[in-house]
């Protein structure tokens, strides 16, 4: 998403058609993240280029490869 909530109408729903009802129990997770940090995410994450970028509490801010969830970088 561009935006947050999508769209500047703040839609929250994605016109994306490859994920419906039909498929959606054969969805699986394939990597899963722990910052390590507590408190959880402090903003949306975003993702650029395949890059996810997220910030915690505690000013710590994670690169995150999306498609093996391998972190890339980490500030504090």
């Amino acid at each position: 998403w561009l935006t947050y909530s999508r769209d500047y109408a703040n839609q929250r729903f994605s016109p994306l058609e490859k994920i419906n009802r039909g498929n959606v129990q054969r969805l699986a997770p394939v990597w899963s993240f722990q910052t390590g940090t507590p408190d959880g995410l402090q903003s949306t994450p975003l993702l650029v280029n395949g890059v996810l970028y997220l910030s915690t509490s505690w000013n710590h801010v994670f690169a995150i490869d999306a498609r093996t969830g391998a972190e890339l970088w980490h500030y504090r």
